[in-house]
């Protein structure tokens, strides 16, 4: 992998984490879902802060609650600066803030896990977005592996498809949001248009699991993944468009869409990477 494709995967990463940082101080996580979960927390709240149970889920505490929200947010922020300056001599000085965030973004999303009624397709949807900062630590550490780098880059691709595929085919309850955008952009699709053409789309996305570990089939499946996950990720903002609200649909739905648009540059990038690859052994070839 060239310099210019570690540039391309910095760009990804950045564009991921800083719409995740204007989520987190704009707009809200639902991190009470665990906190204000007595099951996970009021042992913890009770015991070791010493803090009354029915004190703290009262507003008393929601600020402190924001203000964590918020703090985490500006962690994502200081993570992007880091992944654009990290390089292999600074490496052990400017990993350790990726390393949290990497780490943070699997809490993150066994938050909506749980929210999902522990749907782990929910978890592993967001494999693309929870991989490409571990990718990136491990390209400049002194562990790298092209061939790993190559395997698990594949496999985080397979992993996002496969369970987005999950939800479009309905193994798990379709999603009003799937369905509503679909009717939003599809002007002519009636309801039932519209789970057959998630059902379709969610049938290839199964496919992309075996057959991007395939060689001879690998270029057409992250060709497929670029043009459908870049068209997912536009979708939220151009199903929710609307001129006489446009503040609010921008507000709302464009970290939405940035946030989704490594599921479509990622593959770009192993893509293009992978074409170079190529172009060197030829070349090497050549020269013998």
């Amino acid at each position: 992998m060239t310099q210019k494709n570690a540039y391309f995967l910095k760009i990804i990463i950045i564009l991921t984490f800083l719409s995740r940082a204007y989520q987190h101080i704009v707009l809200d996580v639902s991190y009470r879902t665990i906190i204000w979960s007595e099951g996970y927390s009021r042992n913890f709240i009770e015991n070791t802060c010493k803090i009354k149970w029915e004190d703290f889920v009262s507003p008393m505490y929601d600020y402190k609650i924001q203000f964590f929200i918020r703090t985490i947010g500006v962690f994502f922020i200081i993570a992007s600066i880091c992944v654009y300056f990290i390089n292999k001599n600074n490496y052990n000085k400017l990993k350790y803030p990726i390393i949290f965030i990497s780490f943070w973004q699997f809490i993150m999303f066994f938050v909506l896990t749980k929210e999902a009624f522990y749907q782990l397709g929910m978890f592993f949807e967001h494999a693309i977005q929870i991989g490409i900062s571990i990718l990136l630590l491990y390209y400049y550490s002194k562990y790298y592996n092209e061939s790993r780098f190559y395997f698990f880059s594949k496999f985080i691709i397979a992993s996002t498809f496969f369970c987005h595929g999950l939800y479009a085919f309905g193994y798990y309850a379709v999603p009003g949001r799937f369905v509503d955008m679909t009717l939003n952009i599809i002007k002519t699709f009636d309801e039932t248009d519209a789970r057959i053409y998630l059902k379709v789309f969610g049938f290839i996305d199964f496919l992309v699991l075996p057959f991007i570990f395939i060689k001879s089939t690998l270029k057409p499946v992250l060709y497929y993944c670029i043009i459908w996950g870049l068209l997912t990720a536009f979708a939220r903002i151009i199903a929710s468009w609307n001129y006489d609200f446009l503040y609010d649909v921008l507000k709302t739905f464009t970290h939405e869409t940035i946030v989704r648009l490594c599921h479509g540059l990622f593959p770009l990038f192993l893509l293009i990477a992978i074409n170079y690859k190529k172009e060197t052994k030829k070349h090497f070839k050549t020269i013998s």
